[in-house]
């Protein structure tokens, strides 16, 4: 099984937020293919890693995300792996 860290890149992480401070973060990833995959992973706050519940929407979209880093507002997925041979 290939890894979609090795057969795709992260378009675009960013934040959506709310007066509240309560956000998400929008992750599009874009397979080498063209098509892209949008998910939507909420955060407690516009500093904070997603909530688990973000874990179970990229497994909901065929994809697990097993680590997670961050640096300042930066967010990136690491260890991405298609699941069902995708």
């Amino acid at each position: 099984m290939t890894s979609l860290a090795e057969s795709a890149y992260i378009y675009r992480d960013l934040p959506v937020g709310s007066s509240s401070g309560v956000g998400a973060w929008l992750l599009t990833l874009a397979p080498e293919t063209g098509e892209s995959t949008t998910v939507i992973l909420p955060t407690r706050d516009l500093h904070h890693d997603p909530v688990p519940e973000a874990d179970e929407r990229l497994r909901d979209e065929g994809y697990r995300a097993v680590e997670w880093r961050s640096s300042g507002a930066e967010r990136w997925v690491t260890d991405l792996e298609g699941l069902g041979g995708q």
